[in-house]
């Protein structure tokens, strides 16, 4: 059975793009608002796991990583 689902989100943001680039890549500013535990390689090719309370955790790659890109 093939487990593999591809997600891509692409949002608009009302921040400057350094605050966005902040909430993104730090593990304590991902925590405070998406989940309980982040893992994360803030890199092209990089690993990355969420876990929350629930038992519920998603984990991937990031396939691409462009710093502070605005």
């Amino acid at each position: 059975m093939d487990t593999t689902t591809t997600i891509r989100l692409e949002r608009t943001i009302a921040a400057p793009p350094e605050q966005v680039w902040a909430a993104l890549t730090r593990r304590n500013r991902l925590q405070a608002w998406l989940c309980d535990q982040v893992l994360v390689e803030a890199r092209a090719g990089g690993r990355f796991l969420f876990r929350w309370r629930t038992g519920f955790e998603a984990q991937g790659t990031l396939v691409e990583f462009e710093p502070r890109r605005s």
